[in-house]
């Protein structure tokens, strides 16, 4: 590029605008990794899960994938946990803190961080391998292993893990509905920082489903000050999968307004200890 500036000019600007994060939303395209889904104790998702959500069964999810074609971004790499939670009746996921690496994963963050709320982190460290059937995956951050994955590709830990991955078959789109929180967050006049404006928000997802693979995994998790994943202990790993797939987000909304007495439980998933203090 010749002479680059910080102002857009009127072509550039029209590109933009008519490009597919803008017109459609976010694509991870290439969207390759594992699954991996285990019982957990129910006090402890009780205890994370903010209000209005409700808590809806004694189950994790966790996955490390390869995000290879984004439309708003370079490839990069991404692990995340969570759980599923329920609000008036409809089921969706809450995802507690992402995990990423690579070339693309800064636009990555910032974009999920500021259009979604998403609490995403960089690691230190994210590996995926596959070598025939067998999948390693792990995440370090701070010097601890986060999550340790060691899968073999072919059958279930469980036969319970066959309906929790159903959507997921091959040739299938799949609908998914997250769970996400935004929050505002400014300096006052007086130099004071506050937080206001929290709110519940609804995001939905297809996702075209090329592949699948069910999974006998092997998962230990272990927690950091600043990421504790541990919190979520594996009573029973049920089963994982080898998924590659393209996931469109088609769209998410405001649910309601939320109390600021639930902040305590969506900070640690945005930000380090040395800022919280």
């Amino acid at each position: 590029m010749k002479n680059p500036s910080f102002v857009m000019t009127s072509d550039e600007m029209q590109a933009f605008k008519n490009g597919d994060y803008m017109k459609t939303g976010a694509v991870l395209g290439g969207f390759e990794g594992i699954y991996v889904s285990w019982q957990t104790d129910p006090k402890a998702i009780k205890k994370i899960l903010p209000a209005p959500l409700d808590f809806f069964l004694p189950i994790a999810t966790a996955y490390v994938a390869n995000v290879a074609k984004p439309n708003y971004a370079a490839p990069y790499l991404e692990a995340g946990i969570g759980v599923p939670a329920i609000y008036e009746g409809a089921m969706g996921f809450y995802f507690i803190n992402f995990q990423l690496k690579g070339e693309g994963a800064a636009m990555g963050t910032f974009l999920g961080r500021e259009n979604g709320g998403i609490p995403k982190k960089f690691a230190d460290e994210l590996v995926l391998t596959r070598d025939g059937n067998a999948v390693k995956a792990y995440v370090e951050r701070d010097g601890v292993r986060l999550i340790d994955i060691d899968a073999v590709i072919g059958v279930y830990n469980t036969p319970d893990a066959a309906t929790l991955f159903a959507p997921y078959t091959p040739g299938a789109v799949a609908e998914g509905c997250n769970y996400l929180y935004k929050f505002d967050f400014d300096q006052m006049p007086d130099g004071t920082t506050a937080f206001s404006n929290l709110r519940l928000r609804q995001s939905f997802s297809k996702s075209t489903v090329h592949e699948f693979l069910p999974a006998t995994c092997k998962v230990s998790l272990q927690s950091s000050e600043n990421d504790p994943w541990a919190e979520l202990p594996i009573v029973k790993v049920l089963g994982g999968g080898y998924t590659n797939l393209d996931m469109h987000l088609v769209g998410d909304h405001t649910i309601c307004q939320v109390d600021m007495d639930e902040l305590p439980k969506l900070l640690k998933g945005k930000f380090d200890k040395v800022f919280l203090g």
